[in-house]
This record gives structure tokens, C-alpha cells and sequence, in this order.
């Protein structure tokens, strides 16, 4: 079965949970990664401790590649790395399936 796209999953835990240039830069990495034709989405979640996941959609593995590459989002790497995370781990993973469901009122 065809996968239908590919997902990358990013957990880490910020240094400094209230970090203002963290929250900034990836303000400008959000506004960025959403005008790139190959993105397909993203979901976002971080708790009170500072441990937060992003869930981003992509067409492709090379989509994924090419991003990876951007220069902004190479910026937030070596931030990320230097400044804004004790830890992060990054998983890609191919989508084989998707299921939906909405409440009829």
C-alpha cells in the first residue's frame, strides 16, 4: 500500500519553559514552514512543564529533506541545539492509513 505522505514527529523539552526568544523564533518557523507548497499541516502541543510535541505533515520524504535544509529552519536547529532545548527527538514516519470521524448534531 502506497503511503499517503509522511509525518515527522518532533518531542523535546525547552531549557527555560517561559523562554520569549524561543516562542518568537518559532513564531517566524511557523509563518515560514506554512507557505512551503510541499507542507500539508501541523499540530502543536506543549504542557506546563515545558515538554511539548509538534506533529508535521509532509508529501514527501524529499519534502521533509528539502526543509530540513531551509536556511531558517537550519537557524532554528543550531538554536534549538545551543539555546532553546535540554532534549528533542525527531521521528518520520509514513502515513498507510487515515480515519475520520465528525459528530452529527
Amino acid at each position: 500500500m502506497k503511503a499517503k505522505g509522511y509525518v515527522v514527529l518532533f518531542t523535546n523539552q525547552l531549557a527555560e519553559k517561559d523562554s520569549l526568544p524561543y516562542h518568537e523564533f518559532a513564531t517566524e518557523l511557523h509563518k515560514e514552514v506554512t507557505e512551503q507548497p510541499v507542507f500539508l499541516g501541523m499540530e502543536s502541543y506543549r504542557n506546563p512543564e515545558g515538554t511539548g510535541i509538534t506533529i508535521s505533515y509532509w508529501e514527501s520524504k524529499d519534502a521533509i529533506a528539502h526543509w530540513k535544509k531551509h536556511s531558517l529552519h537550519q537557524a532554528a536547529q543550531h538554536f534549538g541545539k545551543e539555546k532553546a532545548y535540554a532534549w528533542y527527538k525527531l521521528r518520520v514516519c509514513a502515513i498507510e492509513r487515515e480515519y475520520h470521524f465528525t459528530k452529527s448534531v
